[in-house]
């Protein structure tokens, strides 16, 4: 926990200087009793050790006493004294606020996303082998992104774990590489970048490179070699069947048969059929030749989920986009597009922030202020000028801002790089809109000027709308979910990326020296590079804050490809002196190494860190083969003003479907401790519609003091809903190529062509399901049940059955109600041997991969949502000896069916010790 700050001050003797105060506070008791004293109506004489908020970018150096008018002050030595007038007002009783930093709320159900190594934690931790570690970091890729196109900030591709899973969730093969070659980076494993003929892909090694294994999160797939190893891109080469015939149960149809084979599926990829998502057509990209590189990862992380909660503001984030849409609800992508047109994972959060500006107690809440007093009537400022700056941590990518203020004499500026820029609003007076000037940033600073000795402004609303990644929001699933509150240390986050493309350094860059752009940044290649041979080039930032630094991480990524070049990371706190915190002299790869350098030596006081990226060629000078860097991420904390826990609340709202109907329901928690752990319990028959989860302190909710905790209706349902968390490992499947016998009326838009459904030939999720597009369909007419009875040729011992089914739309065919299989040695006579449910379509199994559109709010008006293919599975109490299976799939009410293949095994296992997806850490 950091010290007390040295700007902590008295709720009376407040002031503040644009000159960086860099005493402590001392507080005489003769002091502290003059400045509790009221002193209404006279002239008094003081004098006080200086222990004002030190404002780094004041403008003019006034000298505040905040809560008095007419204040003549002086400062020598330290000490603030002078002579003052008017009116003293003081904090009531309570009105001493305070507020938690680095929030994390997190449920068993979805990552920990706070930072790379939490998020690694939380879904390997469980895991006892490395090969089981990288299909989780694999399985999570492959869910909390979609495969669509590459969001862009200031020039830059996304391209931090963090910042993509957290806010965007859309990105193509090329991009989800990167990310995973950092994700393998950050478990201490080595990483390729594997460029194929049309496609990107990205291999780790455990073991120090003597193994490597392919994981593709773009088109959703790993397969295995004939060991039992994730296979590696050079053994799919020699051997194209661990492709088409040993990929990974949840990534794959059925096996194919050659490489021309066209009916079968990588099911859990994007728009399987209408992309021609095939498992001949995957292997195609990995004919060789194929470019595996060891010099460049595209490999970046360093971003951290920064939530801090204060009082009068509160935080929603919806499961679902904001009604209405538009350019203010997310970040477009090329040509200003949506990229979720289908509605599968951007949602959105709304912070309302109101901070009280007639209590002098939220100036402890704000950025800085400079010129301005704080009275009952709001902000003024001291003499003609003055201004106050609000700080808004989003915690997620914002999209733009709605500002309300009752003000006279104000002009509102803001600034999206820590201070470094201001863009101008306007007049500061009733409702104005921010987009473009603070898009894309986490964090923005809103500054009111006011003029004139008639200025005040009185109220402040700021409204902020975030995109968020809907796969990434903590969420409740059926049953019981553990939900944990903890917070991080308790300081404030300053997160600065510079846009450095196209020359855009110059923008916020603070000195620079012997620079060159390239023209056309990549990944390969640095973007600021020395503009000449033997001379060194640099770009310093400087980083200010407003009370003092308590430690800083930067870094950025590295390019060095000559022996006889370099790149240095060196830290200043006055701009003279400098210390050296990296360098990279070699040419040793990968060629764009990300690094980050922490620095937590900070002299007492400092307000202010110059953080520097200097670099130097021996002869490539504005050359792809020369030094530099392509981008710099700092990060700075600074001292709160309380550090405190202070009790949060936590509300969630879902809708659960139950046999009656729906219902809304609502649960809030107050967390009395800063490792706060409680479980919400969830009814239903299948997971919840998640509408919203708000954070915010006590008390400071939209209910304010009337907020109810617990459960909205009084009622917990207990854990009973919680679906089966289990895995099945089936035998073989004695039904392929057998003859059936079928009854019931056929849809004419794809009937049975003979043995459709038991040629081995699976659909997948896709809404492409005629004759033309998936002929190994079986479409039947609206409410008819039909009948399939599977000769064996001979008696078999029988374990289980799964009838592949699927869902459509625009035909209206949806998955059976009920299906009961019968088993029988003559054909005669006929024994019921399991059933399953409509509803088992909501209880996959715990090694289930969802396909892209999943969770896609097109597919609401259907019966299962998004999940168009489904293997439904009947296991018999016991095996039983049969010839012939008879099948009864029994029609929902008003609807066709669709079926695509019946398997029968003559066994099946059952795990049931799986490991959970997520883990949380204890107490």
């Amino acid at each position: 926990m950091p010290g007390k700050p040295a700007d902590q001050f008295s709720p009376i003797a407040v002031f503040s200087t644009s000159r960086r105060a860099t005493g402590t506070l001392l507080l005489p008791g003769i002091l502290w009793f003059w400045a509790c004293m009221s002193t209404i109506g006279f002239s008094q004489t003081f004098s006080t050790h200086f222990m004002g908020i030190e404002n780094p970018r004041c403008e003019g150096g006034t000298w505040v006493h905040h809560g008095l008018d007419r204040a003549r002050m002086r400062k020598a030595g330290g000490i603030a004294y002078g002579t003052r007038s008017g009116t003293d007002y003081g904090l009531k009783n309570g009105d001493i606020l305070k507020a938690d930093y680095n929030v994390a709320l997190v449920t068993q159900n979805t990552p920990d996303l706070t930072d790379i190594d939490s998020y690694l934690r939380s879904i390997t931790a469980q895991y006892p082998t490395p090969q089981e570690r990288a299909i989780a970091i694999w399985r999570w890729s492959q869910r909390l992104r979609k495969q669509t196109t590459n969001p862009m900030e200031d020039g830059h591709y996304v391209l931090d774990p963090i910042l993509m899973f957290d806010n965007y969730g859309s990105c193509n093969c090329g991009i989800i590489s990167g990310l995973n070659d950092a994700l393998w980076l950050r478990m201490g494993w080595r990483a390729h970048y594997v460029q194929l003929g049309d496609h990107t892909v990205s291999e780790c090694s455990w073991d120090g490179g003597h193994t490597w294994h392919m994981f593709d999160s773009s088109m959703s797939f790993y397969c295995f070699n004939d060991r039992g190893q994730v296979a590696s891109v050079r053994e799919i080469e020699k051997n194209p069947r661990f492709y088409l015939e040993n990929f990974a149960p949840e990534c794959g149809t059925n096996p194919a048969r050659g490489t021309n084979d066209s009916q079968a599926w990588r099911c859990a990829a994007d728009r399987p059929v209408e992309y021609q998502r095939t498992l001949a057509n995957g292997y195609d990209s990995f004919r060789p030749p194929n470019d595996i590189q060891e010099a460049n990862l595209l490999a970046q992380w360093g971003h951290h989920y920064v939530l801090n909660l204060r009082p009068d503001e509160y935080y929603t984030r919806y499961f679902h986009p904001l009604a209405g849409g538009g350019v203010g609800t997310f970040r477009p992508v090329r040509g200003g597009q949506d990229p979720d047109a289908n509605g599968a994972f951007r949602a959105n959060g709304v912070w309302h922030y109101s901070p009280d500006l007639r209590n002098p107690a939220t100036r402890q809440f704000i950025y800085a202020d400079s010129g301005v007093r704080w009275t009952p009537q709001g902000v003024r400022p001291v003499a003609q000028t003055g201004f106050v700056i609000f700080k808004i941590d989003a915690a997620n990518v914002v999209t733009s801002a709605r500002l309300t203020l009752k003000a006279c004499g104000a002009t509102v500026s803001v600034s999206r790089d820590a201070g470094i820029r201001w863009e101008k609003l306007g007049a500061g007076v009733g409702e104005m809109d921010c987009i473009g000037p603070i898009a894309g940033v986490t964090s923005y600073l809103v500054k009111v000027a006011l003029h004139g000795p008639r200025a005040c402004l009185s109220s402040l609303h700021i409204e902020t709308i975030t995109q968020l990644n809907r796969p990434a929001l903590p969420r409740l699933v059926r049953g019981p979910n553990r939900v944990q509150v903890r917070l991080g240390p308790q300081v404030e986050t300053i997160q600065f990326q510079p846009a450095i493309a196209g020359g855009r350094y110059r923008e916020t860059v603070h000195s620079a020296s012997g620079l060159d752009v390239d023209p056309n940044p990549d990944f390969y290649k640095p973007t600021l590079r020395p503009a000449r041979n033997g001379v060194p080039a640099q770009a310093t930032w400087k980083i200010e804050t407003p009370t003092p630094i308590t430690d800083l991480v930067y870094g950025g990524t590295v390019c060095v490809k000559n022996r006889h070049d370099w790149v240095k990371l060196l830290h200043s706190w006055d701009d003279r002196t400098y210390v050296c915190d990296y360098e990279k002299a070699d040419d040793s790869m990968p060629y764009d190494l990300m690094v980050n350098r922490p620095v937590s030596a900070v002299p007492p006081g400092t307000h202010t860190a110059y953080l520097r990226y200097e670099f130097q060629t021996e002869r490539f000078a504005k050359s792809y083969f020369g030094p530099g860097i392509q981008m710099a991420l700092m990060t700075v904390h600074y001292q709160p003003r309380h550090a405190t826990f202070v009790p949060i609340e936590v509300t969630y709202c879902w809708v659960e479907h139950r046999e009656t109907g729906d219902i809304e329901r609502r649960h809030t928690e107050l967390v009395t401790s800063p490792m706060h752990d409680y479980t919400i319990d969830v009814g239903g028959f299948r997971d919840p519609v998640m509408k919203w989860v708000r954070v915010n302190l006590q008390g400071f909710g939209p209910d304010g003091a009337n907020v109810r905790y617990g459960y909205s209706d009084g009622q917990d349902v207990g854990p009973g809903a919680e679906a089966p968390w289990v895995r099945y490992r089936w035998g073989k499947n004695l039904a392929l190529g057998k003859p059936y016998t079928l009854v019931g009326r056929q849809d004419e838009r794809n009937p049975d062509a003979g043995g459709d459904l038991t040629d081995g030939i699976i659909a997948p999720p896709d809404t492409y399901v005629s004759a033309k597009y998936m002929p190994t369909y079986v479409m039947f007419a609206r409410d008819v049940s039909p009948c399939v009875t599977i000769d064996l040729g001979a008696a078999r011992t029988v374990a289980a059955v799964r009838v592949m089914a699927g869902q459509e739309g625009g035909f209206h065919l949806s998955y059976p109600n009920l299906i009961t299989v019968e088993t029988s040695l003559n054909g005669g006579t006929f024994t019921q041997a399991g059933t399953a449910g409509f509803n088992q379509v909501f209880d996959p199994p715990a090694d289930y991969v969802p396909w892209e559109l999943d969770d896609a709010s097109k597919f609401d008006d259907l019966p299962a949502g998004g999940r168009l293919a489904y293997a439904y599975r009947i296991i018999f109490a016991k095996p039983v000896s049969a010839r012939y299976l008879r099948v009864r799939c029994e029609a929902r009410p008003g609807w066709g069916m669709l079926l695509s293949e019946i398997q029968a095994f003559d066994a099946v296992g059952v795990e049931t010790n799986v490991p959970p997806l997520v883990v949380l850490p204890n107490n």
